[in-house]
């Protein structure tokens, strides 16, 4: 079964990044561990392996191209497979988590509400540090302190 080759997600800033240089060719070989291609992003390059062995069926991307994470850049099978159809990349999951109203206080009021409940989510063993450091006290001391305030309005 052909597997298709995505970019891979980065960091966790990064939306996006440039396909510098291809190592491999349509129709060569490939094992596990081989280098397919570059990628370049405003902070670094970095090299690429392939994950599964097989023959490079298909090339989607132009060295150069700035892709979004997750974009499908190449097809790895067995010589002779069908080369399935290209999907696009999902759009990012952070780009749905606000309304796009154009009513600001709005939109600020339901970010800090998903704010306050990024802090339900985290372990609640009582120590911070072990939990996600300093992150995750400052998330759940904005969740407290939203709590409060919409009981004392309340």
């Amino acid at each position: 079964m052909a597997t298709i080759i995505r970019l891979p997600q980065i960091g966790v800033s990064e939306e996006s990044a440039v396909l510098a240089a291809w190592h491999v060719h349509v129709g060569d070989a490939v094992k596990a561990g081989d280098i397919l291609f570059t990628l370049e992003t405003g902070k670094s390059s970095f090299d690429v392996e392939a994950e599964v062995t097989g023959t490079v069926l298909a090339i989607w991307c132009e060295e150069g191209e700035e892709k979004p994470i997750k974009a499908p850049l190449c097809v790895i099978g067995a010589p002779g497979e069908a080369v399935p159809e290209a999907q696009p990349a999902a759009p990012a999951p952070h780009s749905t988590l606000l309304p796009q109203s154009g009513n600001k206080k709005e939109e600020f009021g339901l970010w800090a509400a998903e704010a306050a409940h990024v802090g339900t989510l985290l372990p609640q063993s009582g120590n911070k540090k072990q939990e996600s450091g300093l992150w995750a006290a400052g998330v759940t001391h904005l969740s407290e302190e939203n709590s409060a305030a919409g009981a004392a309005r309340g």
